[in-house]
């Protein structure tokens, strides 16, 4: 790109205009040092007029000048700080962690929101830091915290943006899972929050951003239903369910598509079904198993369960062992045997619509193909007008 520098900006990210500049203006314009390195591609000779080499041999993460000026040209440098700093294994420079704990604490580089030596609250802190940062748009966001969570160093990418009071601006529905105290025979590690960040220790090398999301939102829905009972019982009846609602506000805040959005939630709300696969009736293991999305619930399911520590640990190891041989034992099966459905017998959800006669579709069509789905995988429905005969029978 050639050398240029920018001239204000309107949306906190985008100049309102740019001129061409010189090397130096275009250096002081980048947002850390070790991304203002330059290469003569005649002379081969590298330049680096803001200490980017040192910052670079010693895993510093700065910011290139002033850093609460940087980030006010695009407040989303707070994130990319995190995710950059976590990415490569850096330490924040003194005045990068400084600036990051200033912005969440709700005093803005521009302006502070309080009187100089009266604290502040926490509602005036959180209402401080998200006026500032929240005018980013939704889809930059949800970008960069996807490159976070896909990240081996996800879970202390997270810890930072707690630390520094930005988990609370960006995801709350996750800052409320701090505290949120489970039963200690089955989640030794300590509350919620502890417990997603060690779950997305045991993810895969390399998630897709669907299980990576899912993950982080799994338990999303336990702070609105825990229960605790008069002999120190700690429940929390339907949270798959309710984390289900509040991962899909979340989602659609972050602007995900709908097919995200509908794949992520599903997760969610069945995080817990493999648990019960040893046990579960063979048609319905199969009907689960068969699931588009299964593979990304089965790993799910055992980052879950690897990031849960229980009183007894063999027993939930032999649990794990069981259902993923079950899961090993299928996906050895020919692919003509696993991927045979109601579809090569001609059901859909169009046919049970009809047969019904529902005006649409919808859940009841959802539990009509479901119920269908067992009985054919248990060999009582073999052609399509045995299918029509049941749901007529079981209407």
């Amino acid at each position: 790109a050639t050398f240029r520098r920018d001239l204000d900006s309107v949306d906190n990210r985008r100049p309102t205009a740019v001129e061409f500049a010189s090397l130096d203006e275009d250096a002081g314009r980048r947002d850390f040092t070790v991304n203002a390195l330059y290469l003569d591609p005649v002379t081969m000779q590298l330049v680096d007029l803001v200490g980017g080499l040192d910052d670079l041999d010693a895993k510093r993460l700065r910011f290139v000048g002033d850093p609460a000026r940087r980030i006010d040209e695009d407040r989303l440098r707070v994130l990319r700080a995190v995710r950059f700093k976590n990415r490569f294994g850096f330490d924040y420079a003194p005045e990068t962690a400084t600036t990051l704990r200033t912005i969440g604490r709700g005093e803005t580089p521009t302006n502070s929101p309080f009187e100089r030596g009266s604290p502040p609250d926490s509602k005036s802190v959180e209402a401080g830091a998200r006026g500032y940062l929240l005018p980013i748009k939704s889809e930059r966001v949800q970008d960069e915290l996807t490159r976070m969570l896909e990240h081996t160093s996800r879970a202390e990418s997270l810890t930072d943006m707690d630390k520094f009071g930005l988990l609370g601006v960006f995801l709350p529905e996750i800052a409320a899972e701090k505290g949120v105290i489970q039963p200690k025979e089955f989640h030794g590690e300590g509350d919620v929050f502890v417990h997603t960040l060690d779950v997305m220790r045991h993810l895969p090398e390399k998630p897709s951003a669907t299980l990576a999301w899912a993950s982080l939102l799994h338990d999303v829905g336990k702070p609105s239903v825990q229960m605790i009972d008069n002999d120190r019982r700690i429940r929390f009846f339907g949270h798959a369910e309710k984390g289900s609602l509040v991962a899909r506000e979340i989602l659609t805040r972050l602007r995900f598509s709908k097919r995200e959005v509908e794949d992520i939630s599903w997760l969610v709300l069945f995080h817990m079904g493999p648990m019960g696969l040893v046990a579960m009736r063979p048609a319905k293991r199969e009907a689960l198993m068969r699931e588009r999305l299964f593979p990304e619930l089965i790993a799910l399911y055992r980052a879950d369960t690897l990031g849960s520590r229980f009183s007894d640990d063999a027993k939930k190891n032999k649990e794990l062992d069981g259902v993923m041989a079950l899961w090993q034992e299928f996906r050895r099966r020919p692919a003509v045997e696993r991927e045979k459905s109601l579809k090569d017998i001609g059901v859909d959800g169009n046919m049970v619509i009809r047969v019904l006669e529902l005006a649409e579709g919808g859940p009841a069509v959802r539990k009509a193909l479901e119920g269908l789905n067992v009985a054919f995988l248990e060999g009582k429905i073999k052609n399509q007008e045995e299918a029509i005969d049941w749901l007529k029978a079981n209407r």
